[in-house]
C-alpha cells in the first residue's frame, strides 16, 4: 500500500504594513531679533570659569618708622660746653620746631652761629681786659715800683729802651708788648724796671745796689761771649 504524500504547509500571509503617521506641517520658525530677544546662554557652569593667573602675594607694608624726635637732654655734648646754655636752649628749640620750612630752619641756624661767634669774640676779649687788669693792679700794689713810683718807672724803661735800641726799634718793642700784653705783666715790668735801672746811670735798682750802666745785650743773653763788652 503506497505511503500518503506530506501535507504541504502553506505559510499564513505576511500582515500587512502598519500605515505611515500623518505628520501634520508645523508653521516655519522665524529666527529670533537679536536686539529684542536675549542671547541664550551658551555656557555651562564649568565652561564659565576661566583660568586667571594666581593673585599676587599682597605687599608686607613697611615698617612704620616713627619719627625721631630732637631732644637736646640727649646730644653728647663737648667739654666745657652747659647743657644750660642758652644758646643751646636755642639751637635745641629751632631743629625742633616743626612749623619752620627748610629755608626758614637753615637761616635760623645760621643766625644761631652767628651769635654764637660774637658771644664768644665778647667773652674772650671780656676775659683777656679782666686778666690785664689784675696783671696791673698787681704792679700798681708793688711795694718796690708801684704807687708813686709807678709813673717814674715806666717812664724809665721808656727812656731805656729808646737810648739803647734806637727810637724805631724802640717803638717796634714797645708795640710787642702791647699786642701780647706782656707790658702789663708783673714779672715782665718787675724784669725791665731792673734791666732799665742798670742801663741808666745813677738809676736805682730795687733790691739790689747800682752797678753803673749796662750793655743790655749782656743782660738778655748773657752766657753768650758776643753780648758780653
Amino acid at each position: 500500500m503506497a505511503e500518503p504524500a506530506p501535507a504541504v504547509v502553506t505559510p499564513d500571509p505576511a500582515p500587512a504594513p502598519a500605515p505611515a503617521p500623518v505628520v501634520e506641517p508645523k508653521p516655519a520658525l522665524i529666527a529670533p531679533d537679536p536686539a529684542v530677544v536675549d542671547k541664550p546662554d551658551d555656557k555651562s557652569l564649568i565652561g564659565k570659569v576661566e583660568d586667571k593667573p594666581a593673585d599676587k602675594p599682597a605687599d608686607k607694608p613697611a615698617d612704620k618708622v616713627e619719627p625721631v624726635v630732637f631732644a637736646v637732654d640727649k646730644l653728647k655734648l663737648p667739654e666745657g660746653l652747659d647743657a644750660k646754655d642758652p644758646i643751646l636752649a636755642k639751637f635745641g628749640d629751632t631743629l625742633a620746631n616743626d612749623k619752620m620750612n627748610a629755608q626758614e630752619r637753615g637761616q635760623a641756624l645760621l643766625d644761631l652761629h652767628s651769635e654764637v661767634i660774637k658771644a664768644v669774640g665778647e667773652a674772650n676779649t671780656k676775659a683777656w681786659n679782666d686778666t690785664k687788669a689784675e696783671w696791673e693792679g698787681d704792679i700798681k700794689a708793688d711795694k718796690e715800683i708801684g704807687g708813686d713810683k709807678l709813673q717814674p718807672t715806666l717812664q724809665q724803661i721808656s727812656r731805656a729802651l729808646d737810648g739803647t735800641l734806637g727810637p724805631d726799634a724802640a717803638k717796634a718793642f714797645k708795640e710787642g708788648f702791647n699786642v701780647t700784653g706782656a707790658g702789663s705783666h708783673p714779672a715782665v715790668v718787675r724784669g725791665m724796671a731792673k734791666i732799665a735801672a742798670l742801663l741808666t746811670e745813677g738809676g736805682h735798682i730795687p733790691g739790689s745796689p747800682g752797678k753803673g750802666k749796662a750793655d743790655l745785650g749782656a743782660l738778655f743773653f748773657p752766657n753768650s761771649p758776643d753780648m758780653k763788652g
